[in-house]
């Protein structure tokens, strides 16, 4: 809901459990009043925030002024919703432009405002997908010379907390400016009591949430690889101090976009705290010419009180419902077996078909037959580029070996890499010229291979046309869309010296023209993104990947804190999660079936093992998990992942969460749930039926002399009475066990549950929850 208060001039947007608020000023700035908790309407509209401003200051000394008159109107205390440089604020802008007259201080004043139905998105980038009952408030400010103009977008999503914001700059001029920055979002808020909270990581280690208190000066996060990268994530949050797993106030902000970009905190001379991201604006500039427009990408801006746990669903709701593909977001997903860490690059017809065979005794859905299939693909260090099945490996050809495997009654899925090109391939030997490059480089390779320039449409649209017809001529249900390298020497003969700080973001506009050629021409096929690994997880992949292989290591004590951190934004449904073989291919790590899968189900499941070499136990154990996942399936693909005890909790909450084991240090246990987004209906459990809530406790290492383990849930109504149902070994070797009572919510938050010794390490305890 949107509410304008002509008195004050004060808009009020609300969405869900959140309020923001922006004000026109006297002089026609733009003015950001709040952001926060849901607030009633007169509270919304009582006072303007120039006034509610000017009471709380004093005047600025050493300071320039908007008003002669007025020694408090600094802007440099002044909270803005764009903020521009040269003019007197010198908290770092929003935005930057030189004009064709080489001035850099354009004002802006607000010159329209209104409302509309729908939820516009920038031009050529993933953005909200709209739905009824969607709101925006655009605002037109305008320089006062006239040369140039600037949209803003507000977008209410119905049925979300969040607001969506973005920007759209126009050259009114008679001649071109230089956009130098333009950032999607800025919030100016009027304290600095904040922790930032950030997902920096590296290969195998993605998405560590980190925990760092606001200082004087600036805190940032950023990529300026080209993409967003396995080292930051275009997600950064402010909590309070006091902010835990469910209490406490954090506001999160979320980049829809997968290139360079930048996420900063500042605290001002003040006290004062500016929250501002967007494109990376290093390096960057973009010619706009007499009436062209650019667009910024879409930010997503969320407030919840209840701590990382009520903004991680937040989050995900809005990801599952509005940001994945329509076809599979709601989709249950089918469990898989992935060739790669089986076969590498021994991918013949025999191979493959042996592994299909093992593959398909195991129950699994779809088999997967990752690198290595491709003409000359004999290891990493060509080919890429040459995207025709190798006859010597694959006579038959992709839809030989795919209805090979069709036939053992599982769907057959693919491994692509679109964006890449080995320097030893044929297509770079007919065309060098498609690669990024500068004059005179050296041509610099990353795990041999070179970037293709796709700010070329005609590399788009010939990329395009070879999948199209790849995917196409095969029974292929499933395609891993890979990506193994940064950009470097980022230069494109499509553009002229002057327009090189372009080339990043043309070249991702590029990647979502493709993505979206291919994606949609095939809606029905599974996508999953992957960028070694978990890098470029993120909301622009996503909106065309229904699901992203989070990360290459899949060790299950390591995943805990890469689902950890990746839940901050992602549903579990498009987490995608193996099991895989031991000792782990990462890390050398031995831990058992039970803890492996019960860390595997957490996301979209699949096998990353050679099953041709499987014992029958084995074998027996992989159906028995398949069998616990399906059961459960239903409530993991529309739940929400929310955790009662986080790994390594020490560096994430400012006190050890309630429940946590107190002579136990972090690091040793863990727990995580899945939360329907329904209200809790009968479910039938004595016909195996899907619990309402699934608990899921790892004691990761025991400890000696420990104490009794408690463990509150939330989530639950006080006054409902629920069947609990734990299942668990006590000991490595021993038959599971189940234990099955009545409970009321408020016993299992309040006083919580005890659970049973387990001894050793890497030692599961499921806790399904039922309505009664």
């Amino acid at each position: 809901m949107i509410q304008f208060n002509d008195t004050t001039r004060t808009y009020s947007l609300h969405s869900g459990d959140m309020t923001y608020q922006l004000s026109i000023g006297s002089r026609g700035e733009l003015i950001h009043a709040y952001v926060g908790g849901r607030l009633r309407s007169k509270a919304a509209d009582g006072r303007t925030a120039e006034t509610w401003f000017s009471r709380r200051r004093l005047p600025v000394p050493y300071s320039c002024t908007t008003d002669p008159q007025d020694p408090t109107s600094s802007p440099q205390v002044l909270p803005g919703e764009w903020p521009g440089a040269g003019l007197g604020d010198f908290r770092h802008p929003a935005w930057q432009v030189q004009l064709a007259d080489g001035s850099r201080a354009p004002q802006l004043r607000v010159v329209e405002h209104g409302t509309m139905p729908g939820l516009p998105g920038p031009e050529g980038m993933p953005h909200l997908r709209q739905r009824k009952g969607d709101q925006t408030l655009r605002i037109l400010l305008r320089d006062t010379a006239g040369r140039l103009e600037v949209e803003l977008y507000y977008g209410v999503p119905e049925g979300q907390s969040a607001v969506v914001r973005w920007a759209r700059v126009r050259c009114t001029d008679s001649a071109a400016l230089t956009l130098q920055q333009a950032d999607s979002f800025c919030l100016d808020l009027p304290d600095n009591d904040w922790h930032l909270l950030s997902l920096p990581g590296s290969w195998a280690r993605e998405r560590w949430l980190e925990r760092l208190q606001l200082g004087r000066g600036t805190q940032q996060i950023e990529s300026r690889r080209g993409i967003s990268g396995h080292h930051a994530s275009p997600w950064a949050a402010l909590a309070r101090p006091d902010a835990t797993q469910d209490h406490g106030d954090v506001l999160a902000v979320a980049l829809v976009y997968s290139g360079s970009f930048q996420l900063q905190a500042g605290v001002s001379d003040f006290f004062h705290t500016r929250f501002r991201g967007g494109l990376q604006p290093e390096g960057f500039s973009w010619e706009l010419g007499p009436n062209q427009v650019f667009d910024t990408p879409q930010a997503v801006i969320s407030f919840d009180t209840k701590g990382l746990n009520g903004i991680s669903a937040r989050l995900q709701s809005l990801v599952q419902d509005r940001i994945l593909p329509p076809y599979w977001a709601s989709r249950p997903r089918p469990a898989l077996l992935n060739s790669w860490e089986g076969l590498y690059f021994d991918t013949t017809e025999k191979t493959v078909a042996e592994l299909a065979e093992a593959a398909a005794g195991l129950s699994v859905e779809l088999f997967v037959l990752d690198d290595g299939w491709f003409r000359g693909r004999n290891d990493d260090t060509s080919s890429l580029g040459d995207w025709e099945p190798d006859p010597d490996k694959l006579p038959g050809g992709i839809a030989g070996i795919a209805n090979k495997v069709c036939e053992q009654g599982i769907g057959f899925g693919l491994w692509i890499e679109p964006e890449m090109i080995s320097p030893d391939s044929e297509m770079y030997r007919a065309h060098p010229e498609w690669c990024l490059q500068v004059p005179q480089g050296p041509g610099i390779q990353a795990r041999n291979q070179l970037v293709l320039d796709l700010c070329k449409h005609e590399v788009v649209d010939y990329l395009a046309g070879i999948f199209t017809r790849l995917i196409g001529s095969a029974p292929i249900s499933y395609i891993k869309w890979d990506m193994n390298r940064n950009l470097t020497e980022a230069g494109s003969d499509s553009l002229p010296p002057h327009r090189q700080g372009e080339v990043a973001h043309r070249w991702m506009l590029g990647v979502y023209r493709l993505m979206s050629q291919i994606t949609s021409a095939f809606p029905e096929v599974l996508f999953e993104g992957c960028a070694g690994g978990g890098g470029r997880c993120d909301l622009g992949a996503l909106y065309y990947m229904p699901q992203y292989w989070i990360s290459d290591d899949t060790d299950g004590m390591e995943r805990l804190r890469i689902q950890y951190g990746t839940g901050m934004f992602v549903p579990p449904a498009a987490m995608s999660a193996h099991i895989s073989d031991v000792p782990n291919h990462q890390v050398g790590r031995v831990t058992p079936l039970e803890f492996r899968a019960a860390v595997a189900m957490s996301g979209s499941f699949g096998v990353e093992l050679d099953a041709r070499s499987m014992s029958a136990a084995e074998q027996a154990g992989i159906r028995s998990v398949l069998q616990r996942w399906r059961r459960y399936q239903p409530l993991l693909t529309r739940s929400r992942l929310q955790w009662i005890l986080p790994p390594s909790w020490d560096s994430i909450l400012p006190t050890r969460p309630v429940g946590g084991n107190p002579s136990w240090s972090p690091g040793r246990e863990a727990a995580w749930m899945f939360v329907s987004p329904e209200s809790g209906g009968r479910r039938d459990r004595s016909s195996g039926g899907c619990p309402w809530m699934l608990v899921v406790y790892a004691q990761v290492l025991a400890a000696p002399a420990a104490a009794p383990r408690i463990l509150r849930i939330p989530g639950l109504d006080p006054a409902g009475e629920y069947r609990v149902v734990l299942e668990y070994s006590a000991a490595p070797g021993l038959q599971p066990q189940q234990e099955e009572f009545l409970t009321f919510g408020d016993d299992l938050h309040l006083r919580g549950l005890q659970l049973p010794y387990l001894a050793g390490d890497y030692r599961v305890i499921y806790i399904e929850v039922f309505p009664v």
